[in-house]
């Protein structure tokens, strides 16, 4: 296993340049407007997490509020990013709304900021949750603290990931319809089907690979005869929530949400976990919840069987291969595509899976099988 194999997305594709001096004086002021303060707001610093600027840029705050210490988030929008056409304010939208179904553990906002001026790109605000998410890169399953847990606490922990799952799911499309882009196809899943044969060409406008191409022919030759419309966070992944203890106290990262139904998620959250465990030649910890157990877990609380999964996880392995990709030229556009990285420009972990749950011409040599569900 080597880190430089990993699929993680969640790397800068460009140097970060920020007066954080600035932006302290910005943001105590943008606080104080929103809070209301009779005490007034105190902001005494201002950084910059590693990783931060694929798909927004993310600053955290420390100030002091009416006496008491208080932790906030700032996201910054990336113009040019990961994603197609993808809004800040649309992620801002999706947590306000899932934040009023109060089951979701969602962090709290104070606001929206469209005025470009202030730092240099629009943004929001959350509360900064206390708790710890499980790691990416290295890979959770590695090291770290589920690494630590005892097998039943990680069951308890997965347990409690996969009921916030599944309260995602149960979140009525009303309450998110500002998602629906009818313009893309009937259905949400036709919607997200489409915008992913769009990015595609939009990430490689000098042609896909064969690999992709053959196996876009594949997905159109076994497209479901129904199709859902229902919420799906889309990078659906343990990496993307905030655990105290054994339990899931918030939930984030909405650049994917889309109205593509919950085997969407099921699908991307089984690639993800195969991606960052077994093709890396890590094994998968005991007491974390595999693909298999997921989907049945989710089946048990939903009341309701799984629909298509093997087009599911066709479909998501067709995702992470054209959104690799788009990232790999990002950091090569930016000179931060290190040498042994190069596999991600033309026989990514995507690809390899096409590769193999299709069974057709690999672009390389396949060293990153699909390995399956169990």
């Amino acid at each position: 296993m080597s880190a430089e194999r990993s699929p993680n997305i969640g790397v800068p594709t460009q140097s970060q340049q920020r007066d954080l001096d600035q932006a302290k004086r910005v943001v105590e002021q943008w606080l104080s407007s929103k809070l209301h303060s009779e005490s007034g707001v105190r902001v005494n610093r201002v950084t910059m997490p590693d990783g931060s600027g694929v798909s927004s840029e993310t600053l955290m705050v420390d100030a002091v509020v009416a006496g008491v210490d208080r932790r906030y988030v700032v996201k910054v929008d990336t113009p040019n990013g990961l994603y197609m056409n993808a809004s800040l304010k649309s992620q801002y939208d999706v947590a306000n709304a899932l934040r009023a179904e109060t089951i979701l553990p969602v962090p709290e906002l104070y606001g929206y900021e469209a005025d470009a001026s202030l730092l240099g790109q629009p943004f929001y605000v959350m509360e900064c949750i206390a708790g710890k998410v499980p790691a990416d890169n290295p890979p959770f399953h590695l090291s770290g603290w589920v690494a630590d847990q005892t097998v039943e606490q990680r069951k308890a922990t997965c347990s409690s990931a996969l009921d916030t799952l599944v309260n995602l799911h149960k979140v009525d499309v009303n309450t998110i319809n500002f998602l629906n882009r009818p313009a893309r196809g009937s259905s949400g899943f036709d919607q997200e089907f489409n915008y992913y044969l769009e990015y595609g060409r939009w990430a490689m406008p000098e042609g896909l690979p064969e690999l992709i191409v053959k196996s876009e022919q594949w997905l159109k030759a076994n497209y479901p005869d129904h199709t859902p419309t229902g919420f799906s966070w889309g990078d659906a992944r343990m990496g993307n929530m905030m655990f105290n203890g054994q339990d899931c106290v918030a939930v984030f990262d909405w650049e994917m949400a889309s109205l593509g139904g919950a085997e969407l998620d099921l699908a991307w959250w089984a690639c993800m976990d195969r991606a960052t465990t077994l093709s890396l030649g890590i094994p998968h910890l005991e007491g974390v919840i595999s693909p298999a157990e997921l989907i049945a877990g989710w089946e048990d609380r939903m009341g309701r069987k799984a629909q298509n999964m093997k087009f599911y996880l066709v479909f998501n392995a067709y995702r992470l291969a054209v959104i690799v990709l788009r990232l790999s030229r990002m950091l090569q556009a930016a000179k931060r595509l290190p040498p042994e990285s190069e596999w991600m420009l033309n026989n990514n972990t995507g690809m390899q899976y096409l590769a193999t749950m299709l069974d057709i011409e690999p672009a390389g040599e396949i060293t990153q099988a699909w390995p399956g569900l169990d």
